[in-house]
């Protein structure tokens, strides 16, 4: 504004006056001043709260109740949600794409079922002569970064099935544009006039979303210029696979998602969005304020004749903490002081307790000819409404001192999954089941066998698999096995459980391990210091041992007095980590101990105080075994998942006089 006032001649001929009608006219987190402050050269304020009640604006609708009894429901700031989901799952540190996949996508599917009904309605009305133009509701989901909003692009646009059912009306086609992404460069990009062709595109399209015509019916020259190039590139070029586009037609009129990041917290406005879901963290309610309002224009100010009224228009929201008491954003505590650290390192005159071990990189067959699904290592997958809300109630804002908005709420929605449920087949799930088995087995193992004939196996074993090992509860269906996070536990349960075989049923698969000295590990490098108690040990080449439960400790204290055992050491700072897949997710397990015994066997041995994902991690521990046995090389190794010492101290008494590879686990 300086310089346009400069331009012009300053005092003389400058700008005379300026109004800025701002719709947040206040000072953000990182901007030096108080967060919320207003600014100083405001003269007047008719907040969103006031528009609100007024009923200038749509009213958002947001979770008050989820049948979970909490107090908070679920959906009303997901990406709390998925952090909590995430912590629960023992993940440590900040959640990435991976956990919101598995978590984040349930609240789109669920908010979904609720958009596909305001479609149904909008074409209803538009097919009566309700309403003028035939455009669709908007969805926008507001992403904390590009990675997660890549993720969901291809889940949602481009049909990637590894995340679980999806959105079919949000599904990109050849020349059929439902969904777009707009990434916060790009948005910066287009607020700067665009570089590209395709900054430049998406930023028509952003301004034509729900119109039917261009401005004056007169399509700009800069996009006519655009899809020129596009058109020639389409016939010149047969193999591009891109399809003619009709200039006249608006590039936004048919878009129905928009997936974002950061750019549509303002600055853009669109009479058609009527849901949103947050998957970002919010750290003032100015941020929520400014995402919400994308979804309040009204696309209609018809007056009720009864009331004299606008009537009412609703936007429902997940994820966006709107409320009316603006929550405080409090400090980081100090960090206590760090307790005193103990040294734990290998003793070179306890030598003879020394334990070597390979270190398993991945896995290879040795022409392989069909897959086996050992089933009695799958376990049972229950599908719970306590994981993800069935359904959820949404309420109209109030005002600050509970009044009800001036025209009256409008009645509680409930956003449930049943209508979702009617168009999924069991028969569809199993399918989605076994192409993403056939992904991530290709992705463990390769293609040495080919798809043509991986495809069968894998859809019998889903087949298998859901008639036999899923079991919904309460008000779950079979059908809700297709959504995350129950569609990446059961990926996870049934590539942990699958080996490969050779025409008579025997596995074949070998280990690869690391190359050269790094291929193999051993308890004479450990030298680390900590602040856990440490325990005196005898039988083992340390110097220490920390436990992290009192059940560990009483395993520990078996190991170093039973008769059978030579050496053992507790696998801290040890380096045996051993890969597998927990909810279609690479994960790596770190199990309590390893024992070799006086008669030759050499065990991996788990305490566990409760089963939790036990099963997952124990089916992963026995391919390793197989594997590194059938190489040949470093022994001859089982694994047994002990529930207390004295389930430990039976396989010890049991494997006395037995030397080789023994895979079941203690029950």
């Amino acid at each position: 504004m300086d310089r346009v006032n400069k331009v012009l001649g300053g005092r003389g001929n400058g700008i005379r006056l300026c109004v800025d009608l701002s719709a947040t006219p206040f000072y953000i987190q990182g901007s030096g001043n108080e967060v919320g402050k207003p600014f100083p050269w405001v003269v007047s304020d008719f907040s969103l709260l006031e528009a609100i009640e007024a009923g200038l604006v749509k009213v958002p609708q947001l979770p008050t109740e989820d049948g979970s009894g909490e107090e908070v429901p679920r959906y009303f700031n997901v990406w709390r949600w998925v952090q909590k989901q995430a912590q629960n799952d023992g993940h440590i540190g900040p959640v990435t794409v991976p956990e919101v996949m598995r978590y984040a996508t349930a609240p789109i599917v669920t908010l979904a079922a609720s958009w596909r009904e305001t479609l149904a309605m909008w074409q209803d009305h538009f097919r009566r002569g309700n309403r003028r133009d035939d455009v669709p509701p908007v969805f926008i989901i507001v992403c904390k970064d590009t990675t997660i909003a890549k993720a969901l692009y291809a889940w949602l646009a481009e049909g990637d099935a590894q995340h679980g059912a999806s959105v079919p009306e949000f599904r990109n086609a050849s020349g059929r544009e439902m969904t777009i992404r707009i990434d916060s460069k790009v948005g910066e990009d287009i607020a700067a006039g665009g570089s590209s062709d395709e900054t430049r595109r998406l930023r028509f399209v952003l301004e034509t979303i729900g119109r039917t015509e261009w401005p004056g019916r007169k399509v700009p020259e800069e996009y006519a210029a655009i899809v020129e190039r596009h058109n020639r590139k389409a016939i010149e070029d047969e193999d591009s696979g891109l399809v003619v586009i009709n200039p006249d037609v608006p590039p936004g009129r048919d878009v129905r998602c928009i997936i974002s990041v950061s750019m549509l917290t303002e600055g853009w406005d669109a009479t058609t969005v009527t849901h949103v879901v947050g998957l970002r963290p919010f750290g003032s309610q100015l941020l929520c304020e400014q995402v919400i309002g994308r979804s309040l224009r009204r696309t209609s100010y018809a007056v009720d004749p009864d009331s004299g009224l606008f009537t009412e228009e609703t936007a429902q929201i997940f994820g966006v903490p709107f409320e009316l008491i603006p929550f405080k954003v409090e400090g980081g505590k100090p960090q206590p002081p760090s307790p005193p650290a103990n040294h734990v390192y290998a003793v070179p005159e306890k030598a003879e307790y020394e334990i070597e071990f390979p270190v398993v990189e991945s896995y290879q067959d040795a022409g392989i000819v069909q897959v086996k699904v050992n089933w009695d290592r799958v376990g049972e997958l229950v599908l719970d409404s306590g994981d993800v809300p069935d359904d959820v109630l949404l309420r109209g804002l109030t005002t600050s001192d509970g009044r009800l908005v001036a025209y009256g709420p409008g009645a509680p929605v409930r956003v449930s999954l049943e209508a979702w449920r009617r168009g999924v087949r069991v028969q569809q799930v199993a399918f989605d089941l076994a192409k993403v088995l056939i992904r991530k087995w290709q992705e463990d193992r390769g293609d040495a066998i080919p798809v043509h004939r991986l495809f069968p196996q894998m859809l019998d074993a889903a087949s298998r698999f859901i008639s036999e090992h899923v079991t919904p509860i309460k008000s779950r269906t079979t059908q809700d096995l297709a959504i995350n996070p129950y569609f990446g536990k059961a990926i996870a349960m049934m590539v942990n459980a699958m080996e490969i075989v050779d025409g008579g049923g025997a596995s074949r698969e070998k280990a690869v391990f690391a190359p050269g000295a790094a291929g193999v590990r051993s308890t004479r490098v450990v030298n680390f210091h900590t602040g856990k108690e440490l325990h005196d040990v005898q039988r083992c080449h340390l110097n220490a041992a920390v436990f992290d439960m009192d059940w560990e400790r009483q395993a520990g204290e078996l190991l170093d007095s039973h008769s059978t055992v030579a050496a053992w050491v507790k696998n801290d700072r040890l380096g045996l980590v051993i890969p597998y897949r927990k909810e279609g997710t690479p994960r790596k397990y770190l199990p309590d101990f390893l024992v070799d015994l006086k008669n030759g066997a050499r065990l991996i041995v788990e305490i566990k105080g409760q089963a939790g994902d036990a099963a997952i991690k124990k089916a992963a521990a026995e391919r390793w075994c197989r594997a590194v046995n059938n190489d040949g090389r470093h022994g001859n190794w089982a694994y047994h998942l002990c529930f207390g010492a004295a389930e430990l101290k039976h396989v010890l008494d049991t494997t006395e006089s037995v030397a080789g590879p023994l895979f079941a686990a203690s029950t």
